[in-house]
């Protein structure tokens, strides 16, 4: 019971808390889960949880890799890494081990829970000491 804390930051990532209690003679436990904005690693594979569905992100993320040996954009000895690794190597994890939005938008078969969105502006200077109006 002491343990199982320490299994979950270990295997997870995640401090959650761990409750003992006993109802009508029976001991049973409580995992108080909190909620997670982005993918959470189990043994190598990313799952994301939108609502009542599981998305697991390891199928694309080697769906990737294989385009990416075909087209000889990476190594095959590179190929053959930890998916946390390659997706390390591409900066799509932060430093805590959490995957960011755009791993997400890469990689998960659907966007329920994300929106794409592209703001793009556009500026002529009139010579190289001009400052840009920002009240566009």
């Amino acid at each position: 019971m002491h343990d199982l804390p320490n299994k979950i930051v270990n295997h997870l990532g995640f401090v959650m808390n761990v409750n003992l209690y006993k109802k009508e003679g029976k001991h049973y436990i409580e995992i108080v889960v909190p909620l997670s904005a982005v993918p959470v690693s189990y043994h190598g594979v990313h799952h994301y949880r939108n609502g009542s569905t599981k998305q697991e992100l390891k199928g694309a993320v080697q769906s990737f890799i294989q385009k990416a040996l075909r087209k000889q954009r990476i190594l095959e000895s590179a190929a053959n890494s930890d998916t946390y690794i390659i997706l390390k190597n591409l900066e799509l994890v932060n430093e805590q081990g959490v995957l960011l939005l755009a791993a997400v938008l890469l990689f998960g078969k659907t966007h329920n829970g994300t929106q794409r969105r592209l703001v793009i502006k556009s500026g002529a200077l009139e010579s190289p000491t001009a400052t840009l109006n920002t009240k566009m």
